[in-house]
């Protein structure tokens, strides 16, 4: 065990639960993982809920996974530092307090959609008539309802449990995403590039889900790229498996913020770098990958730049399954979801 001496005062050192892995066992936790029932000699696949597949091929960068231990669910990530891979504890997965969120917001949407119904009204009767601050009212409300809709849709979100699956031919889907992503992206100065294999690729998937999980990462690329800088979007097939990486061209995260970046949405209130938000995108972007049997890992390339990849499961219908010919509601309330999605990052002059 001397060899691990390093890792041994890393983990005192640490005030959140931590432990330490080699060769898929627990061999070093700090007094808070003890006090949560990390127990010494654990063999780490017994516990991993999810990113089992992803775990067994790590090599570097953060890779978001969820641990079960004695009947509670927590948020975790894992480093490769000194020897060992490194596991850091969030918070466990509380819905009571994403409940509270969920109800706050739910109380936001009444007076929000009467301002936003006031002011079409005063479109439709011209009582504005400047175009630029129209575009810009526009665009705010919007903002607003992204906001508000992210923070009544995260009770939903987190129980990978509840939601609505088809058969999708996937890489089509995206390609569509992108297609017009990269029209939008060129008008707020940013160059989208797009690669994915020329095959059809038809899996089970939760299109919603999906579809905000992507633009969720593509606002993030945006918020931390230099307007001008390049985003690539890479769709790669592995065996029954997808990965969906987005990387940018900005400085990468602050260590501070790459400790928590998966549960940014648990943290205290404080005066911060605005471009992180509540934190709720990548909830959504770990939600999606969990509920299509996947995980999301964070690479920071040497130079500069993020990496972020979410994998996803190929799975089809298994027999006997049952599909809902019920219409699902539009969370956008109709409005287009690109726009609504990349509202805190796209141009004032695309709402007009």
């Amino acid at each position: 065990m001397q060899k691990y001496n390093q890792a041994e005062e890393l983990l005192k050192i640490l005030d959140r639960p931590a432990f330490a892995v080699s060769d898929g066992t627990v061999i070093l936790a700090n007094d808070a993982a003890l006090q949560r029932q990390v127990k010494i000699g654990t063999q780490i696949d017994t516990i991993l809920l999810t990113g089992k597949e992803a775990y067994s091929t790590f090599t570097d960068g953060r890779l978001h996974l969820r641990l079960s231990i004695e009947d509670s669910v927590w948020e975790a990530s894992v480093t490769k530092a000194m020897d060992v891979d490194l596991f850091l504890m969030e918070r466990s997965v509380n819905e009571q307090e994403l409940q509270i969120m969920s109800l706050a917001a739910m109380q936001l949407r009444t007076p929000l959609s009467e301002l936003m119904a006031l002011t079409n009204q005063l479109f439709r009767e011209e009582s504005i008539k400047d175009p630029v601050l129209l575009a810009k009212l526009n665009r705010s409300l919007l903002s607003m309802q992204r906001l508000v809709g992210n923070m009544a849709d995260a009770p939903r979100y987190s129980n990978s449990a509840n939601y609505m699956m088809q058969t999708r031919n996937v890489n089509a889907y995206i390609r569509e995403l992108m297609e017009k992503s990269q029209h939008l992206l060129e008008k707020a100065g940013y160059t989208l590039s797009y690669t994915a294999p020329e095959e059809e690729i038809f899996a089970l998937v939760s299109t919603e889900r999906l579809e905000r999980a992507i633009y969720n990462l593509l606002s993030n690329a945006m918020k931390f790229s230099p307007v001008g800088s390049s985003i690539s979007v890479r769709l790669e097939k592995c065996k029954e498996k997808l990965m969906l990486t987005v990387t940018d061209e900005g400085n990468g995260l602050t260590n501070k913020v790459c400790e928590n970046v998966f549960t940014r949405y648990l943290r205290e209130p404080a005066i911060e770098d605005s471009r992180v938000g509540m934190g709720l995108g990548m909830l959504y972007v770990c939600a999606a990958a969990s509920a299509h049997g996947g995980t999301v890992l964070l690479r920071q390339p040497e130079g500069k730049g993020l990496s972020v990849t979410m994998t996803l499961s190929i799975k089809n219908n298994p027999p006997g399954m049952f599909h809902s010919d019920i219409f699902p509601i539009d969370y956008s309330g109709g409005r287009d979801h690109a726009l609504l999605e990349l509202s805190d990052v796209l141009p004032s002059e695309l709402y007009e």
